[in-house]
């Protein structure tokens, strides 16, 4: 038989040991959230910030493949790892610009 919690006021399903929530979000003692879990626009999206609630560590993964994104104070992205069906792509932002791209092709490893 499912169980309820009470979290922040809002009850929720407990499915066993699991909390299944639309959005999951991590907060400080002053209530900044620091970290939050959410599907945007049909990506897992994992989001770390800083003590000013800015976004400072992103991980996304979609249908196009997955992303690592390092920025500071929020933005613009500063390096961002992109892993593709055949290809890495590291890219490094100046601003809004992108200053330096690249690639690299994913083989297959072949065992003998």
């Amino acid at each position: 038989m499912p169980r309820t919690a009470n979290f922040g006021g809002k009850f929720k399903v407990v499915d066993g040991d699991v909390a299944r929530f639309k959005r999951l979000e991590i907060v400080d003692d002053h209530f900044h959230t620091r970290i939050f879990a959410d599907v945007i626009e049909g990506e897992s999206v994992f989001v770390l910030t800083n003590h000013n609630d800015l976004r400072s560590i992103e991980l996304r993964s979609g249908k196009n493949g997955s992303l690592i994104s390092l920025i500071k104070d929020g933005y613009p992205v500063r390096l961002q790892v992109e892993l593709d069906k055949n290809v890495i792509l590291v890219s490094r932002f100046s601003r809004l610009a992108v200053t330096k791209r690249l690639k690299l092709p994913l083989t297959q490893r072949t065992t003998s």
